[in-house]
């Protein structure tokens, strides 16, 4: 789907981001520039309100991308936008920089899987959200990175922490970098 010609520049830039930060749809349509900061990407994760601050130097080598790097990609489509995901051209009544609708993800990615014509046997084609799935398991087999704080996920005391109401960032950890 990424190599596809066809695929718009801004569902690239989405899928990147999904695989190498392994977060979900929502946080990725809504993520900011601004949450760019302090060598990090700051999620306010929508769906659980745990909090994730992801080192820029974080690198899947299934992609052989870093998020800087993957950010840097987002950031040279040329057009100023709060939106680290963000519409590329004017069309209906989006303008470019606007943020991309949420359902777009899900329906450009299926677009994508139909157009090509791939197959899957038994099974039912993927979404976009499978690629937070695929995303922790590329790094579970790559190690050196907590999938667990990465995603958000959580042991039940872990739980424990993310419900305080004290609200406290969780810094991914780069095991072996010398980050985080």
């Amino acid at each position: 789907i990424y190599a596809d010609e066809q695929t718009k520049p801004w569902l690239r830039n989405a899928m990147l981001l999904a695989l190498v930060t392994g977060q979900r749809r929502e946080d990725i349509a809504r993520g900011l520039r601004r949450d760019v900061r302090e060598g990090c990407w700051w999620v306010e994760q929508r769906k659980t309100g745990s909090r994730v601050a992801i080192p820029l130097g974080i690198r899947l080598e299934a992609v052989g991308m870093s998020l800087s790097e993957v950010l840097e990609q987002c950031r040279s489509t040329g057009i100023l936008s709060p939106y680290l995901i963000h519409q590329t051209y004017r069309g209906g009544s989006s303008k470019p920089g606007a943020a991309i609708a949420l359902r777009a993800f899900s329906d450009a990615f299926t677009d994508a899987v139909r157009r090509l014509g791939l197959q899957w046997g038994d099974r039912s084609a993927p979404t976009f959200h499978e690629l937070r799935s695929l995303s922790k398991r590329l790094y579970d087999a790559q190690g050196g990175v907590d999938t667990k704080q990465l995603l958000g996920h959580s042991s039940a005391s872990a739980a424990a922490t993310y419900a305080d109401a004290r609200g406290e960032w969780v810094k991914v950890t780069l095991r072996g970098t010398g980050n985080g």
